[in-house]
């Protein structure tokens, strides 16, 4: 019986998954990766908005990439949230600040969890290429800050993510 709700367990297995997965791409393509989630609290990952939110995504990455040497690309949908890879044979600062880009102008960037994982195996932070934090989706302070403290609901963090679908949503 399909069940939408994740539990913590299967999220923190999930998370140690993907976190392996990164590192065997990386070793295997010897290139930066992009790893691409989307933000949706709760124990719901796997929801229409969360796959809207996913193809959009998606979709300004390949673009971004264009002329690019991507040497491997995989979109998974799976019930505790959706994942993409990208390893691209490019510099892992220019790949960096191209997402940085995608998640400050695409209508749902900020619903966009964009990671670039360097050939070290060590990601690159928007701080270091002189961008700020991403902002909180409720108040606009430091997002980071709001998650760690609990500042928000959860319902509060999806009325958020709702009111910016709705208002980037072409009919």
């Amino acid at each position: 019986m399909y069940r939408p709700e994740v539990t913590l367990p299967e999220l923190l297995d999930s998370r140690e998954k993907r976190a392996a997965e990164q590192e065997r791409l990386i070793e295997a393509y010897r290139c930066p990766l992009i790893c691409f989630t989307v933000v949706m609290p709760g124990n719901e990952k796997l929801n229409r908005e969360s796959r809207l939110i996913f193809e959009s995504g998606c979709l300004a990455i390949e673009d971004a990439l264009e002329g690019k040497p991507v040497l491997y690309l995989r979109e998974l949908i799976k019930r505790t949230g959706c994942e993409g890879y990208f390893a691209v044979d490019c510099d892992e600062t220019e790949l960096k600040k191209a997402m940085i880009e995608i998640e400050e102008y695409h209508p749902y960037g900020r619903l966009f969890d964009i990671d670039v994982i360097g050939r070290s195996f060590r990601p690159l932070s928007r701080k270091e290429l002189g961008h700020p934090e991403r902002e909180c989706l409720v108040c606009g302070e430091v997002s980071a800050v709001c998650v760690k403290s609990r500042r928000h609901s959860t319902e509060e963090v999806l009325t958020a993510i709702r009111k910016i679908l709705n208002t980037e949503r072409k009919y």
